[in-house]
């Protein structure tokens, strides 16, 4: 009876342990999934802010040629927030 008793409990122990091992293996599958949506994050990040300091370095250049005055509010306050946030591309 005792060694039915601890084969029931060795069996139960070996069930939590490859229960254990596949929640594991689940887990690091969703880490690596998780890792790979950053990476792809950063690069379009990356990505708009290239965008963004070629648009402002544009309407940075394009400022003195605007003879237009609304124009010429938005392109300084596009050229302006390229200053505030130091964007190396477009405060050059």
């Amino acid at each position: 009876m005792k060694q039915e008793h601890e084969t029931g409990r060795a069996v139960a122990w070996a069930a939590r342990i490859n229960a254990s091992a596949a929640e594991a293996l689940a887990a690091r599958a969703c880490v690596r999934q998780l890792e790979g949506q950053v990476v792809a994050a950063r690069l379009r990040a990356d990505r708009l802010a290239e965008r963004l300091a070629r648009i402002e370095n544009y309407a940075r250049r394009a400022l003195p040629r605007t003879r237009d005055e609304s124009a010429r509010i938005a392109l300084g306050d596009i050229a302006i927030t390229a200053g505030e946030r130091d964007a190396p591309a477009a405060v050059r």
